[in-house]
């Protein structure tokens, strides 16, 4: 065999591999489109290392839509806690994974934030948020799910996720669907009043009205 040919067959092998493993990722990232609607906690919990290991967005955020989907359904909230951060643990193995291919995730750090928490690890909490805040600060569908959180841990808040926060807040207000999400949260929590109008006074005329408008609207239906 001479060289010119040896090169030839070097180069059919080297496509055919990247055939096969192009071929092996595409069917993996198409069973967890398929499977990750219907994992239960234990089926997250028993994983092996590495087995949720992805290579697209897509099937990263169908991973990720499973972890949240199992940790909020209501027997995972009414599990023993020791069940709970079961899968948390096995979510934030999860999350590590994405993470280390893709630390441009917001949505990856946001779980990741969510479920330090539920460990009790306020540190790593702020950590994750203030990058889910770097990464993704106009992910509307994002900042939705971080109000919630944030709020819900608003005296654990560093002064760096304290700011994304307020960033999320003054996001929803400007939109057309989060604005009725605040105003519902400024009409039953009086604690939110102070804080989202002192948002919302510097914000553009515009928004300003708009604001007021629909907060009249929702009072009215009350």
């Amino acid at each position: 065999m001479n060289i010119r040919s040896g090169m030839i067959l070097s180069l059919a092998m080297a496509y055919f591999i990247l055939a096969v493993a192009t071929a092996l990722i595409s069917q993996k990232e198409v069973l967890i489109a398929m499977r990750a609607p219907s994992w239960t906690a234990q089926a997250l919990i028993n994983q092996n290392e590495g087995m949720l290991s992805t290579f697209s967005t897509q099937a990263d955020y169908a991973a990720i839509d499973a972890c949240l989907r199992v940790a909020m359904a209501p027997e995972s909230l009414l599990s023993p806690s020791i069940e709970r951060e079961s899968l948390a643990r096995a979510c934030l193995g999860m999350m590590a994974d994405i993470l280390g291919a893709s630390p441009q995730n917001a949505y990856a750090w946001f779980v990741q934030a969510y479920f330090s928490k539920i460990l009790g690890h306020e540190a790593g909490m702020n950590a994750a948020l203030e990058l889910s805040y770097l990464m993704g600060p106009n992910e509307q569908w994002i900042a939705e799910q971080r109000v919630l959180l944030a709020e819900n841990v608003f005296s654990e808040l560093s002064e760096t996720a304290m700011r994304g926060h307020k960033q999320d807040l003054a996001l929803l207000v400007q939109s057309q669907r989060g604005i009725r999400a605040i105003v519902q949260r400024y009409i039953n929590d009086p604690r939110f009043r102070a804080r989202i109008t002192d948002i919302v006074e510097g914000l553009p005329r515009d928004d300003q009205r708009r604001f007021l408008s629909t907060l009249q609207q929702e009072m009215r239906g009350h």
